[in-house]
């Protein structure tokens, strides 16, 4: 009977440990992703800025943001002020001409002068990406959290109950959240 207890006690703590190796590993991934899409986003915010501080000192009767206040907004409320010159814009387009003035000064690169739904769109799909990476990381993390906590509470409960079916469902477990994680590793790579 001794001989296997030991045997539990192996298996559940290189159990915890792969999976606390597993949520690194998915750890490492999702820090990378998140450099890279951190710097293509802040070249789309600091366009993005620009711009919309222009458009708003430039629309009459609308709420006038300058470069200072646009900066410390989340992405979030960034894209609803966006959404709100983008409507003035295609409801009255004589308000305002961002288009010639910022051909004529030069002041943003020729692929972002134009203020339109693609560049929002695109502004959104990066920050969409961001908060699912976000959400992936976060439900992975916890749900990793307890299955090395369940496992660490099997190991010390193994002198007082040893049953195959704990095991077998701790297996399952760790098999589904092995999946889970390449599957995200997957996706967080191809994005």
């Amino acid at each position: 009977m001794i001989e296997l207890t030991n045997i539990w006690f192996y298996t559940l703590s290189a159990s915890a440990q792969t999976l606390a190796a597993l949520v690194g590993i998915f750890a490492v991934f999702v820090v990378y992703k998140l450099q890279g899409l951190s710097h293509s986003l802040e070249d789309v915010r600091i366009i993005t800025v620009k711009i919309l501080s222009y458009v708003s000192c430039n629309i009459e009767n609308f709420p006038k943001y300058n470069m200072e206040e646009l900066n410390v907004k989340f992405d979030r409320e960034l894209i609803s002020i966006f959404n709100e010159i983008l409507k003035v814009l295609k409801s009255e387009p004589q308000r305002v001409g961002v288009k010639s003035h910022a051909l004529r000064s030069n002041i943003f690169p020729e692929k972002y002068y134009d203020l339109n739904d693609e560049t929002k769109i695109y502004y959104e799909k990066k920050v969409e990406l961001k908060e699912d990476i976000y959400k992936r990381l976060k439900e992975n993390l916890i749900l990793g959290f307890f299955l090395i906590s369940f496992c660490i509470l099997e190991l010390s409960f193994t002198y007082y109950f040893i049953d195959f079916k704990v095991l077998l469902i701790t297996s399952i477990a760790i098999v589904l959240y092995m999946i889970s994680i390449f599957k995200n590793i997957y996706f967080i790579s191809v994005t």
